[in-house]
C-alpha cells in the first residue's frame, strides 16, 4: 500500500523553473505555468490511482477473511453439535453398564450423581 505524503510527491516532480519573469514571450509565461499544472495534477491522479488499487486489494483480502471466517464458524458449530451427540452417547453407554452391572444411579441419600448431572446438562 502507498503512504506517500504530498510532500514528498512534490519532491518527486521534475524541477521546473517557477520563475516566470525569465519568460521571453507573455505566452511562455501560460505555458510554462500550464506544463505546471500538468506535471502536477499527473501526480497527483498517479497518486490517486494507486490509492485506488491499494483500496481495491484491501477489499479484497478483507473479503477473503470474511468468508474464510463464516467457514470457520459454521465448521465449529458442526464440532460442537458432534461433541454434544457423543457427549450424549458416552453418558448413555455409561448409565447401561451401570444398569447392566446392578449398580444404582442414586446414592442413598437421595443426591443425584455425577453421571445423572451430566445426562441431565446434555439432553437441555
Amino acid at each position: 500500500m502507498s503512504t506517500v505524503k504530498p510532500r514528498e510527491l512534490t519532491r518527486r516532480l521534475a524541477p521546473i523553473d517557477t520563475n516566470f519573469s525569465n519568460a521571453q514571450h507573455p505566452d511562455d509565461t501560460g505555458n510554462q505555468a500550464s506544463a505546471l499544472i500538468r506535471q502536477i495534477s499527473l501526480a497527483s491522479i498517479q497518486e490517486i490511482d494507486r490509492l485506488i488499487s491499494d483500496l481495491r486489494d484491501l477489499r479484497t483480502k478483507i473479503e477473503n477473511r470474511s468468508s474464510r471466517i463464516q467457514d470457520d464458524v459454521v465448521e465449529f458449530a458442526e464440532l460442537s453439535r458432534s461433541a454434544v451427540q457423543l457427549t450424549k452417547i458416552v453418558t448413555d453407554s455409561v448409565a447401561q453398564v451401570q444398569t447392566s452391572l446392578g449398580s444404582n444411579n442414586s446414592n442413598s441419600s437421595g443426591q443425584t450423581t455425577d453421571l445423572e448431572a451430566l445426562r441431565i446438562a446434555v439432553t437441555q
